[in-house]
């Protein structure tokens, strides 16, 4: 976390929601105790707890309702990858939501690079992914990872295909008016 306002005023909105006294004490636990989440994660962990709990919560509550710790959210991002490398391949431009896998594949030599892994360093190349994906405590704003077709077709780049989320449709285009 970074943004030390931001974090405070969820902390004192979510004590005054459960009846709880922030007191400076308590807040400095929570921040170290939560150090390696984003203001992102944090914000969204805190609006589950407010949604979801009677009582206010526990740092490891609020791991729990954010779906775990930093450890499980990397085999599930390396899940997402290799299913993804999978299904989509190297030939279309991918849009990860969780900017972090972006970084880690960028720092393993990018999408094609990735796409092309051999089965027999698939162990390897798993637990590299996992190191790099716990090392970026951020991604930084979701970004395309060109694919083959992309990058040869530059005056018409396809969609990218968007991983984990629902992108809309867009609208027909009108041919020959």
């Amino acid at each position: 976390m970074t943004d030390d306002g931001r974090f405070r005023k969820n902390m004192t909105g979510l004590g005054e929601l459960f009846g709880r006294e922030i007191t400076d004490t308590l807040a400095s636990l929570y921040w170290r105790l939560l150090a390696d989440w984003t203001d992102d994660q944090f914000e969204a962990a805190f609006q589950a707890a407010a949604n979801r709990l009677k009582f206010f919560p526990k740092p490891v509550e609020l791991r729990e309702l954010l779906g775990g710790d930093q450890e499980t959210l990397a085999l599930e991002a390396w899940e997402t990858l290799y299913r993804t490398i999978k299904r989509v391949g190297h030939w279309q431009s991918v849009l990860f939501p969780d900017s972090r896998i972006t970084r880690a594949v960028e720092s393993l030599g990018g999408w094609d690079a990735v796409c092309c892994w051999e089965t027999k360093d698939l162990s390897y190349n798993r637990n590299n992914f996992i190191k790099l994906y716990l090392a970026f405590k951020d991604g930084g704003p979701p970004r395309v990872m060109a694919g083959y077709i992309e990058r040869s077709n530059s005056g018409n780049p396809p969609e990218p295909v968007v991983i984990g989320a629902e992108r809309p449709t867009p609208p027909p285009r009108l041919v020959g008016a």
